[in-house]
């Protein structure tokens, strides 16, 4: 729980990281995707989960989840949504299920596809309907997509 300041940024990180794995364990859409990649619940169990300083939200490197420590200043759901899209990409690249193509664009790329989409999912559990097509949207706008290259994208992430 956050402490009397409201955030996350003083709680116990290791009580911290086991909370969001528990979180995991429980959300459907995540479970989903680690049976997909023929995987059990100790892969959740053993991922390295941390918080930095980033330039972005947050980001999988070697099978580490590394959160931006600024999400410990925000609500539990942000938190979530962006551990469940990373430890997609843990199962993947624990796999090798999804290689990240180096020449296609971010969102184009099958593992980003399958993490936007089980994020997608969680979220649904969590926001306002909304809130969850103006993420995606805000998602594809940031990317600079237009016109009907946006329409179909955000009808990917919505399959």
């Amino acid at each position: 729980m956050p402490t009397k300041s409201g955030t996350f940024r003083d709680e116990n990180r290791r009580k911290l990281v086991h909370r969001i794995r528990e979180a995991l364990k429980k959300e459907t859409p995540v479970v989903e995707a680690l049976e997909k990649h023929g995987l059990d619940e100790s892969v959740i169990d053993d991922a390295q989960i941390k918080f930095e300083p980033l330039d972005v939200s947050a980001k999988t490197v070697d099978g580490v989840i590394i959160l931006n420590d600024k999400l410990l200043d925000g609500e539990w759901r942000e938190i979530l949504r962006y551990a469940c899209h990373e430890m997609v990409h843990v199962f993947q690249q624990l796999t090798s299920d999804v290689s990240e193509e180096g020449n296609s664009d971010y969102l184009d790329q099958d593992g980003e596809i399958e993490a936007f989409r089980t994020q997608r999912k969680v979220m649904e559990e969590m926001y306002d309907p909304a809130e969850v097509q103006n993420y995606i949207e805000d998602l594809v706008d940031h990317h600079g997509l237009k016109g009907k290259e946006r329409l179909d994208k955000i009808k990917e992430l919505a399959k």
